[in-house]
């Protein structure tokens, strides 16, 4: 693994939260503190890539001087919502994480031939009323589809439009926590 860490300039769209966290904010006043990752290869991670729940967790242990800060790699390749939702309660209710990052939507965006885009958007909203059920306990954050230069040059304008307007608003009408919209686009252009 990576054992130094890469130092960018953010744009700050990705910097900024619209919404606390403050279960995770409690977390890291006491030790330890678990962060669930779950998504698609994007968090997994390959072979030439070291996957950013890694990073994530590098980061965190160094700027809060707490090496009992575990960010627990929960992705698997090729997968969706409706894939990922059996793996809710081993990979992140059994867990008792203080804070869910799931990013997810872009499979469905990306090989829209594979997958059928009303059940992935019903498969997210059901997700986010699960994690919810257990919001007492975590914070979400969740992150909409990414914006890869192969992505857009390979998918029409429309349907990513649509995608990413279907995804984001199943959690906007239910007012969750999330990532601001378009940040993987930021970290593109940074």
């Amino acid at each position: 693994m990576v054992d130094n860490f890469a130092f960018a300039d953010l744009p700050d769209e990705v910097i900024g939260f619209k919404y606390p966290f403050p279960r995770l904010a409690a977390a890291l006043r006491k030790d330890p503190v678990r962060i669930v990752a779950m998504g698609s290869s994007s968090t997994a991670g390959r072979a030439d890539v070291v996957p950013y729940p890694h990073w994530l967790e590098m980061y965190l242990r160094r700027d809060t001087g707490n090496a009992r800060i575990d960010v627990l790699n929960c992705g698997k390749g090729g997968e969706e919502a409706d894939k990922e939702l059996p793996r809710f309660d081993p990979d992140i209710f059994a867990e008792a994480p203080s804070l869910v990052i799931w990013k997810v939507g872009t499979n469905a965006v990306f090989r829209n031939k594979e997958f059928d885009f009303e059940k992935v958007v019903a498969a997210i909203a059901t997700g986010l009323d699960r994690l919810r059920s257990h919001s007492k306990d975590m914070d979400v954050m969740l992150i909409d589809p990414q914006c890869s230069g192969d992505a857009l040059r390979r998918q029409s304008r429309a349907f990513r439009a649509r995608g990413r307007a279907d995804i984001g608003g199943s959690r906007a009408r239910r007012g969750e926590c999330v990532s601001p919209l378009g940040a993987d686009a930021a970290l593109a252009r940074a």
